[in-house]
């Protein structure tokens, strides 16, 4: 049931308990021998209210948070991935440049470099890297590489 309507209605019970309280009052004294005033009645009526408004908001609250986060663990996944990605497959380019102390990649971030997640969570990079030649003058190469995941920890 949804939580507003929830609310709405238990504090709907309350307020029709408070309007019967001249019936209710008289009827607890008499026949279930409770020895209750209107203003305890009041207090009653009013502690059970906001203890089931607190409890249903509350309850709520924890359900959405759970839906967030497992959502939010899978876009956390999913980032982690794909940096993990981008550092794998910088490190096996430097390995292959000529003076690859001088090299600056793109990010993952950046417009010309892009990535996608195969069905079997290997990710493709193409992105690009600025690197001196064997004659000091800096190159843009632009690359292409594949990434295969183990784990999240193993590349």
């Amino acid at each position: 049931m949804n939580a507003q309507l929830l609310i709405k209605f238990i504090i709907g019970l309350a307020i029709i308990a408070l309007i019967l309280t001249n019936k209710i009052v008289p009827y607890l004294r008499d026949k279930l021998f409770m020895n209750i005033s209107k203003s305890g009645y009041f207090r009653i009526i009013l502690a059970i209210t906001v203890v089931s408004v607190f409890g249903v908001a509350f309850n709520n609250y924890q359900e959405s948070k759970q839906k967030y986060t497992v959502a939010d663990n899978e876009k956390v996944k999913k980032e982690r991935l794909i940096r993990n990605a981008f550092e794998a497959s910088k490190n096996e380019v430097k390995l292959q440049l000529k003076s690859p102390s001088t090299a600056k990649f793109a990010t993952e971030f950046d417009d010309k470099s892009k990535y996608k997640i195969n069905d079997d969570e290997s990710v493709i990079i193409q992105s690009y890297v600025d690197a001196q030649n064997s004659f000091g003058a800096t190159i843009r190469t632009h690359f292409r590489c594949t990434v295969n995941v183990n784990d999240l920890a193993t590349w």
